[in-house]
Formats: C-alpha cells, sequence, structure tokens
C-alpha cells in the first residue's frame, strides 16, 4: 500500500470519529487514551516533515487496541446476560420454594417443621435472597465499568450457599446477643430477618461485623472467667 498524507489523514479522522460516535453510545468503552493518541499522530501529519510510516503504524497500533476492546465488550455483553438470567432464575426459584413452603405448613402437608428450625430455614432464605441481589449488583457494576471477567464465575457460583450461611450465622449470633443482654435465646421477627438479609448481600461486611463481633464475646467470657 502506497502512503501519501491525504490517506494517512482520513484514516486517523475517520477512526477518531468512529471511537467517539461509539463512547456515545455504550456506556462501558472508554478510550483509554485512543483518542489522544490519534489526536497526536494528527498533528505530527501538519509538521514540515510528516512521518507517514510512523503516523500510519501508530495508526494501526489504536485500531488494533479498539478491535480488542470491542471484542472484549462483546463478549462481556453476551456473558452479562447469560450469568444475569441465571441469577434472576435463582430468585424466581427461591421465592417459588419459600411459597411452596409456607402453603405445604398451611395445608398440613408433610411433619411440621419445628419453630426454632423454621427460624433456622427463615434465616438462611434471607441470606441467600440478599446474596443473589448482591450477585445482580455486582454484574451491572462490572458490566457498567467494563470490568467483567470470568474470574467472577466461581464466586457467581457459591454466592446462594455463602449468603445462606452468613444469613443463618447472622441470625445465631443474634440469639446470643439477645441471651447476653436478656436470658431469652428466641429472638424471632423482622429485625432477626432483616440481619439475615443483610448478612447475604453484604457479605464482607458481615464477615468484618463477625470477627469483631466474636472477639468482644471471647473477650467478655474471659473477662467473666477471670
Amino acid at each position: 500500500m502506497q502512503l501519501d498524507l491525504q490517506t494517512v489523514t482520513n484514516a486517523l479522522d475517520d477512526l477518531a470519529s468512529e471511537i467517539a460516535n461509539r463512547l456515545g453510545q455504550e456506556q462501558t468503552l472508554t478510550d483509554q487514551g485512543m483518542l489522544q493518541k490519534l489526536e497526536d499522530l494528527r498533528k505530527t501529519l501538519e509538521t514540515a516533515a510528516p512521518d507517514l510510516i510512523g503516523a500510519y503504524y501508530g495508526y494501526l497500533q489504536v485500531k488494533e487496541r479498539y478491535e480488542q476492546l470491542l471484542a472484549r465488550i462483546t463478549w462481556a455483553n453476551e456473558r452479562f446476560w447469560r450469568l444475569f438470567l441465571v441469577q434472576a432464575g435463582t430468585l424466581v426459584l427461591l421465592f417459588v420454594l419459600a411459597l411452596g413452603y409456607e402453603w405445604g405448613q398451611w395445608q398440613h402437608i408433610g411433619m411440621p417443621v419445628p419453630t426454632a428450625y423454621g427460624e433456622m430455614l427463615t434465616w438462611l432464605w434471607w441470606g441467600s435472597v440478599g446474596a443473589t441481589l448482591s450477585a445482580l449488583h455486582a454484574l451491572y457494576d462490572h458490566r457498567l465499568h467494563g470490568t467483567l471477567s470470568a474470574s467472577l464465575d466461581a464466586w457467581l457460583a457459591a454466592r446462594q450457599l455463602s449468603g445462606g450461611v452468613l444469613g443463618l450465622l447472622s441470625g445465631l449470633l443474634l440469639q446470643v446477643t439477645s441471651y447476653g443482654a436478656t436470658g431469652d435465646w428466641h429472638t424471632q421477627g423482622v429485625l432477626s430477618y432483616l440481619f439475615a438479609f443483610l448478612a447475604g448481600f453484604g457479605e464482607r461486611r458481615f464477615l468484618t461485623y463477625l470477627q469483631k463481633r466474636v472477639g468482644q464475646l471471647t473477650q467478655g467470657a474471659n473477662q467473666t472467667k477471670g
């Protein structure tokens, strides 16, 4: 291909225009310095001795980066919808299971569940619901910022299980706290369910709180023995 000033200039301008237009249409696309690079290359052609080969080589580099970025965005969008539908389907399944459980208890189908075990199941359920909503929020956030990657798969796959376990732990922790304050083990109702939901939704914050709370309880127990 024979290079001339007009051909290289048009190539730079066309690519810059395409990137700028795509930026206005795709929230997850950032130019990552590509527009500035094209502008710098454009300025080198306005000198008395323009470097056509260097400018065209720079154009090819930016074009390759742009095409790779578009490919990653296409992959991320397809992946996002697949993972989003899985998590949304899981959320629907959780509500179906809850409705089925309540209907079965109301119709006296199967053996009645003792109150204590029923509370534990409820904490598990609310923790899983919180974890699922957290997963949906994380998926949207990663898509919005263009950071969706395969490294999320393991975290998403275990999200409902870990959220359920944390929801159960939050309920048990609330029971221990209630016993220490009132001498009553049976703390039920909306507050315990809210704690379970927040534990599942804010996994890291709850683990930090749990570590701090367990440390306080252990310290209090040691002081009592002393």
